[in-house]
């Protein structure tokens, strides 16, 4: 799976470090028509990021918490 630009990769890193935080949360996706709806209820701050290439990660290389 290629993107065909990194524009929204470039976009967050950027942000982050205007932010210095980030909020991970799970979104509910009513209908394949309909915008997903995100729940930041269930939302985790985070404060960094490791951003790698997928060749990178190699299986043994998962963390498990």
């Amino acid at each position: 799976m290629q993107p065909k630009s990194d524009i929204h990769l470039r976009n967050f890193i950027q942000q982050l470090k205007h932010d210095g935080r980030y909020l991970l949360a799970p979104a509910h996706l009513p209908s394949l028509d309909a915008e997903p709806k995100p729940l930041l209820e269930l939302g985790i701050g985070k404060y960094d990021v490791e951003i790698k290439e997928a060749w990178q990660i190699g299986a043994s290389r998962c963390r498990r918490s």
